[in-house]
C-alpha cells in the first residue's frame, strides 16, 4: 500500500492509478469513510485516460488513527503534503460532503499551477451549523447527537446512517442496497472513533466564507435537493453566489449519497464539467421524482438526439474527405486527443492517441503540398479514390463513435466520402475552366476541406 509520512509523523494512505503524464483527479471523501468510497467515480476516469488519486483523510480508513489534527487546516495541510510528493499539477479536485469543505480549504491556499478546477458534491460549505449570520443551519443539537451516538455505539450508529437518510433508502419506494449500506459500514469502522469523533465539528462548524471567496479556478457545485445530510437550502445555492467561477448543478430528488446511487448521472457531468467547463454549465440539471429512479428516459432521448446529430456531422466530415483525405482524419484525431469528444473504449480509440493527430496531420500537409491533379479528378485515380473513400469512412466512424453510433458514422462517411469526391472533382473542373489556371482552386479547395473540418468537430455534442 502506498503512504506518505506529513510532518508531524502521520502516515496518509492513497491510491493512484492510471498515466503519470495523464491530467490528475484527486478525491475526496466524506465523513466518515474512505478513499473505497470512489470506486464508481476511479474506475470510470481511470477508463477514460485519467489519472486518479484518492486518499484516506487522517484518522480515517488506513491512515494513522490520530488523535490531533483532526481539522480543516490540517486536512488542507495534508492534501498539499500529497500534491507536492506525486508532484500533481493541473489537478481537478472532487470532493463529496466534508471533502468538499477540505476541497474548498486546500484550493484557496494551494500552490500556482496545482489546480485547475474543483467540484463540490453534497458539500458542507458554506458553513452548516445554526448562527446569528447562519440562520438557515442546522441546530448544534443535531450534530450533539451525532457525537453522543458515535460514543454510545458508534457501530450501530454506521449502520443507521447509510441505512437511513445517507443515500434515501429511508424514503417512500427506495430501492435499497444492503451492500452499499455494508460497505459504508465497513469503511466507517476502518477509522478511528476520536478522530471520527473530531471531524463532527470541523466539519459542521468550520466557515468556508472566506475560502469560496478566495477559489478563483473553476467550480461545479452538484447538490440533490433530496439531501437529508447537508440540507440543500443552505449549502449549494450559498456557495455558488461566493464563488468567483461557479456553476450549480441541482439534481431533484437525488440524496446526499448520490455519487453511489447514480453514478451514472454524476459521472458524466463531471466528465463534461473536466473536460469543458462551459459544457457542464449548459446541461440542463437532471429531473427526477424519488432518489431511487433511474433516467433511462432522458438518457435514451439524449443520445438519440446526439445519434441523429453526429450521423449529419458524420455525412458531412465525409464530404471533407473526398475534398482531402486527410484533413478529415486529421481535425478528428485532435478532436478526440483533446477531449473534444469521446471515443475511449471505442473500436477507434486509438484516433485518440498521442501520436494519432500529429501522423494524420503530416499526411494531410503532404496531400495539400502533392495533390494537384487539373486534369485527372481523383474519381478516376482508384488508389486516391480508395483513399479517400477509407478516410471518410474512418472520420465519419470516429464521429459516430462519439455520438453512440459507429455503425451510422462509418456508413455517413462513407457515404459522405463518395459524394464529396465526385462532386468537388466536378467543380473543381468548372472552377478550373472558368480561371484557366488550377492552384487558385486547388487553395480553395484546401480553405472549404480545413475550414469545413474544424467547424464540424466543433459541433460534436
Amino acid at each position: 500500500m502506498s503512504f506518505i509520512k506529513t510532518q508531524d509523523g502521520t502516515e496518509i494512505f492513497y491510491k493512484d492509478w492510471g498515466l503519470r503524464d495523464a491530467q490528475p483527479i484527486v478525491f475526496h471523501h466524506g465523513w466518515p469513510l474512505s478513499a473505497d468510497d470512489w470506486d464508481a467515480q476511479m474506475m470510470f476516469f481511470l477508463d477514460k485516460g485519467y489519472r486518479v488519486i484518492a486518499h484516506d483523510r487522517r484518522g480515517h480508513g488506513r491512515s494513522t488513527q490520530t488523535w490531533s489534527g483532526n481539522e480543516m487546516d490540517t486536512y488542507a495541510a495534508d492534501v498539499a503534503a500529497l500534491t507536492d510528493a506525486l508532484d500533481l499539477k493541473d489537478a481537478v479536485h472532487v470532493g463529496h460532503s466534508t471533502g468538499g469543505g477540505e476541497v474548498a480549504h486546500y484550493v484557496a491556499r494551494a500552490k500556482p499551477g496545482r489546480v485547475a478546477k474543483a467540484v463540490l458534491i453534497g458539500a458542507v460549505p458554506p458553513v452548516m451549523v445554526k448562527s446569528d449570520k447562519n440562520p438557515g443551519g442546522l441546530p448544534i443539537e443535531v450534530f450533539d447527537g451525532f457525537r453522543a451516538a458515535l460514543v454510545a455505539n458508534r457501530a450501530q450508529f454506521f449502520l443507521d446512517v447509510p441505512a437511513g437518510p445517507f443515500y434515501g433508502f429511508n424514503r417512500p419506494g427506495a430501492k435499497i442496497s444492503h451492500g452499499v449500506i455494508d460497505n459504508w459500514w465497513r469503511q466507517g469502522m476502518m477509522g478511528g472513533a476520536k478522530a471520527h469523533y473530531d471531524c463532527i465539528k470541523a466539519f459542521s462548524e468550520t466557515d468556508f466564507t472566506e475560502d469560496l471567496e478566495g477559489i478563483t479556478v473553476p467550480t461545479l457545485v452538484m447538490h440533490g435537493d433530496d439531501d437529508q445530510i447537508v440540507p440543500y437550502a443552505d449549502s449549494a445555492p450559498l456557495s455558488v453566489k461566493l464563488l468567483k467561477n461557479g456553476t450549480l448543478k441541482t439534481y431533484e430528488g437525488l440524496p446526499h449519497g448520490m455519487c453511489t446511487t447514480h453514478p451514472e448521472i454524476i459521472n458524466a457531468d463531471l466528465l463534461d464539467f473536466i473536460r469543458d467547463s462551459r459544457r457542464a454549465a449548459q446541461r440542463p440539471s437532471f429531473r427526477c421524482g424519488s432518489p431511487s429512479c433511474l433516467p433511462d428516459k432522458a438518457i435514451k432521448t439524449h443520445r438519440k438526439g446526439g445519434i441523429l446529430v453526429t450521423t449529419v456531422l458524420a455525412l458531412l466530415i465525409g464530404i471533407i474527405a473526398g475534398l482531402r483525405a486527410m484533413t478529415a482524419p486529421a481535425a478528428v484525431a485532435w478532436a478526440a486527443h483533446l477531449d473534444w469528444f469521446d471515443v475511449s473504449g471505442t473500436p477507434l480509440a486509438f484516433m485518440g492517441y498521442r501520436w494519432t493527430p500529429w501522423i494524420f496531420t503530416a499526411l494531410a500537409l503532404i496531400e495539400l503540398v502533392t495533390d494537384q491533379l487539373p486534369n485527372t479528378p481523383s474519381r478516376k485515380v482508384p488508389m486516391q479514390f480508395g483513399a479517400r473513400i477509407l478516410m471518410g469512412a474512418l472520420a465519419g466512424g470516429t464521429v459516430g463513435a462519439a455520438g453512440g453510433s459507429l455503425a451510422g458514422g462509418l456508413l455517413a462517411g462513407t457515404l459522405g466520402a463518395i459524394a464529396g469526391t465526385l462532386g468537388g472533382a466536378a467543380a473543381r473542373g468548372k472552377l478550373a475552366a472558368a480561371l484557366r489556371r488550377d492552384t487558385p482552386v486547388a487553395l480553395i479547395e484546401d480553405a472549404v476541406a480545413i475550414g469545413g473540418a474544424l467547424l464540424i468537430v466543433a459541433a460534436v455534442p
